[in-house]
C-alpha cells in the first residue's frame, strides 16, 4: 500500500509557496512548516499551543471567522478560506486556502490548514479598482475639458459631458459605439483614425491634428487633443482628452 504519510511529510517540510499549519480539533496550533514562519515571521515556538486566531484581523475576529472555519471543517471535513493573515510585524497579507479534517491511526482529530500566498494578486486588483475609482472622480469633475476612454475597436467606454458638448453630440447616448458611427472628425477622417490605429498597434506616441468642428449654424471652433495608453478594467485603451483652443495650428 501506497504510504501517503511520506508524501505529507515530505511537501510539509519542503514547500516554498504553500504554507502549512497542523491544528488540533479546536483549532490549537501544534505545529507550522518553514514555508508558514518564513512568510508569516512567526517562529514555530511562538505560535505552538496557541488558538489560532491571533493570526486573523481584528474584524475578522469580531464576527467569529476563525471558529467558525474550525466549526466547519470538523462538521463537514473541510473550510475554503479567502482572508488576510496578520503578519507578526502588523502589516496583513491576503491568502486562499483550506482547512483539512484528519485523523489519524490513533483516533485524534487534526486540521491541516493549508496556505496560499495571493497577495501581489490582492494588491493589483484594489489597485486597478482604485485607479478606475480615480478615473470616475476625474471624469465626473473636470468640465471644461473632454474626456473619452476607448478601445482597440475605436468602440466609447468612458466619456463626460464636455466630450458630447464639444463634438455637438447633445444629450445622445454614446457608451459603446464605436467612433466611427458619429459624423465627427475623430470617427470620419481617415488621418485620425491612423493615428489611433498606429499608436494601439505600434505603441506610437503622437497625437492627431487640431481639430476643426463646424456647428449647424457654421460657427467654427477648434480643438486641441492629448492621447495617453492607460490600463482600464485590466486592459490596454486610450484615455483621449479634448480641450478648446483658440485658433487652428499645424501639428
Amino acid at each position: 500500500m501506497l504510504d501517503t504519510g511520506t508524501f505529507f511529510d515530505w511537501i510539509f517540510n519542503h514547500a516554498n509557496n504553500n504554507a502549512i499549519l497542523i491544528m488540533d480539533a479546536n483549532g490549537i496550533i501544534v505545529k507550522a512548516n518553514r514555508a508558514f514562519t518564513t512568510c508569516f515571521g512567526y517562529t514555530e515556538e511562538e505560535m505552538s499551543g496557541r488558538f489560532f486566531s491571533f493570526l486573523f484581523t481584528e474584524e475578522d475576529k469580531k464576527i467569529r471567522k476563525p471558529q467558525t472555519e474550525i466549526d466547519v471543517c470538523n462538521s463537514q471535513g473541510a473550510a475554503n478560506d479567502n482572508n488576510y493573515i496578520v503578519h507578526k510585524e502588523g502589516y496583513k497579507i491576503w491568502v486562499t486556502g483550506e482547512a483539512v479534517k484528519v485523523i489519524d491511526d490513533a483516533g485524534t482529530i487534526y486540521i491541516v490548514k493549508i496556505i496560499h500566498t495571493m497577495h501581489s494578486q490582492k494588491l493589483l486588483e484594489k489597485y486597478l479598482q482604485e485607479s478606475n475609482e480615480f478615473l470616475d472622480a476625474i471624469f465626473e469633475s473636470i468640465k471644461d475639458m473632454g474626456m473619452v476612454i476607448i478601445d482597440s475597436r475605436m468602440k466609447i467606454l468612458k466619456h463626460n459631458r464636455k466630450f458630447n458638448s464639444l463634438f455637438l453630440l447633445g444629450n445622445e447616448s454614446v457608451e459603446s459605439k464605436r467612433l466611427m458611427d458619429f459624423n465627427m472628425p475623430l470617427g470620419k477622417d481617415p488621418e485620425v483614425q491612423n493615428v489611433l490605429r498606429n499608436i494601439f498597434i505600434k505603441g506610437t506616441r503622437e497625437n492627431i491634428k487640431r481639430l476643426e468642428l463646424i456647428d449647424d449654424h457654421g460657427n467654427t471652433t477648434y480643438v486641441d487633443t492629448k492621447i495617453k495608453m492607460i490600463d482600464f478594467d485590466s486592459e490596454r485603451k486610450l484615455l483621449m482628452v479634448f480641450s478648446p483652443a483658440e485658433k487652428p495650428q499645424d501639428i
